[in-house]
């Protein structure tokens, strides 16, 4: 599923958030949607302080055409803009702010991909690059007292048990769907700290170049992942 999630926050409160189903038509209501979202706050897009977009992994197109046109509105009025990945946003979601979170996805290979992440203060700090991990090698690079996010339908919940046992595993609820007021008061907490990127060189997590990086020699991802070539 494709979704469009739009949020406006000020001072740590959620002024307004919306979620609407996007599949095959996100580039024709993406503007739209953020111009009606905020008229219901009755906000122009030049009084923001920044903008702040999930980057991915996730949908290629998603993230293609919703990084596009953020870039091309904070570049043209002048806004800062806050990249966030999308594991970040899912593991600020929990609503215990402590301790390890590995966030994990897979590809249409079978390998995983995956991020572990600590609450360090207000924001998730991610302990190592983005790891690469067949499936039953997982618990290699997953603590033990780490709860456990699975992004996406795979892989399946019976297997990650099998191979991740004694863990706290969450998926398909809400704390596994990144919310657009997450990724809001996740960037206003980052803005505070001087957390921007410039418009000109990020890029989108895109699952499989992001596998194929990290399974080269003496290759890294990048974090916050500036454009490479």
């Amino acid at each position: 599923m494709e979704r469009l999630n739009i949020a406006v926050v000020e001072n740590d409160k959620i002024l307004i958030e919306v979620s609407r189903e996007a599949r095959g038509v996100l580039s024709e209501v993406i503007v739209s949607s953020i111009a009606e979202t905020l008229k219901q706050t009755d906000t122009k897009l030049s009084e923001l302080s920044a903008l702040a977009i999930s980057i991915g992994p996730g949908s290629y197109t998603g993230l293609r055409v919703g990084l596009s046109v953020a870039k091309a509105l904070a570049w043209s009025n002048k806004l800062l803009l806050v990249a966030i990945p999308t594991f970040e946003v899912l593991a600020y979601q929990l609503s215990e702010k402590n301790g390890k979170v590995a966030i994990v996805t897979q590809s249409r290979q079978g390998e995983i991909l995956g991020g572990l992440y600590n609450f360090s203060g207000l924001i998730p700090i991610q302990q190592e690059e983005f790891f690469v991990s067949a499936i039953d090698k997982l618990a290699q690079h997953i603590p033990a007292e780490a709860v456990v996010l699975r992004l996406g339908e795979n892989p399946w919940l019976e297997t990650l048990k099998k191979d991740l046992p004694d863990r706290q595993i969450l998926i398909n609820n809400e704390v596994t769907l990144p919310r657009g007021s997450s990724v809001a008061l996740l960037g206003l907490e980052k803005l505070r700290q001087g957390q921007t990127v410039d418009p000109r060189n990020v890029e989108p997590i895109y699952l499989q170049k992001t596998i194929y990086r990290s399974k080269s020699v003496n290759e890294w991802i990048p974090y916050p992942p500036d454009a490479r070539s």
